[in-house]
């Protein structure tokens, strides 16, 4: 067997890579400006979202950390706490009605 040296031409490492753009044709339109309503759609919804996020602000709880970090508002208020608790301390004791109390 004889022996035949062929060398291999380069290969491109990806398919697209000795790609050459032969589209023809018209360009793809370019997206449309924005109305005039748009415009001012906008203008006047960044305002709109300014005055919400200042009345946010203003409607928040001051904060009393020191810091001035935010306070995470309470699960139940102190008073709800107390009454249930009272509750469940009167169902321990076996009073069942408000005529056992009385």
């Amino acid at each position: 067997m004889s022996s035949i040296n062929y060398i291999m031409p380069a290969v491109p490492k990806a398919a697209w890579e000795g790609h050459v753009e032969t589209r023809t044709g018209t360009t793809p339109p370019k997206a449309a400006e924005p109305s005039e309503l748009d415009k001012l759609r906008d203008s006047v919804g960044s305002k709109f979202k300014a005055f919400a996020a200042v009345m946010g602000a203003a409607s928040a709880p001051l904060p009393q950390t020191g810091d001035g970090s935010k306070i995470l508002p309470e699960d139940k208020p102190s008073v709800i706490k107390g009454v249930e608790g009272a509750l469940r301390d009167m169902s321990h004791l076996g009073i069942e009605n408000i005529q056992t109390l009385l």
